[in-house]
């Protein structure tokens, strides 16, 4: 899954209304430059030339659009990608199904412990625990 369909934009958006409130400036800036550094307007442009784009920027191929910003921009996506759902990302615990983690567990088996063991994901939130988003 992509972070489109994880819900890592979600996750992004919230974060910027609350713990990144100071970094929507930037990020304004930034997104615009990146529409921008394709002659279509990125948005409008086919998933190969937006990949193309992405991996100039992330080389510093791409000068019109600061690597500060774009190593944010794709922290964030991480963030969103693989956080507990309950913040907006990971939607249906896709991230956390990709790198194989089960999600909060409380107790751990000598079984669930073994090496090479396979745990079924629970796809526990810690909402499921009375933990709430910030």
């Amino acid at each position: 899954p992509g972070g489109a369909e994880t819900g890592a934009h979600v996750y992004i958006d919230r974060t910027l209304s609350t713990v990144y409130k100071g970094q929507l400036s930037g990020y304004r800036t930034g997104l615009a430059a990146i529409e921008a550094s394709v002659d279509c307007g990125f948005s409008a442009a086919d998933s190969g030339t937006q990949d193309a784009t992405l991996r100039d920027i992330d080389d510093g191929k791409n000068t019109e659009v600061s690597t500060g910003f774009f190593n944010t921009l794709l922290g964030h996506t991480w963030q969103g990608m693989f956080c507990d759902p309950i913040h907006g990302g990971n939607r249906e615990f896709m991230g956390w199904d990709l790198i194989g983690y089960p999600g909060i567990k409380l107790v751990w088996s000598a079984e669930d412990q073994a090496i090479g063991a396979k745990v079924n994901p629970e796809h526990a939130s810690v909402e499921k625990f009375g933990g709430r988003a910030r």
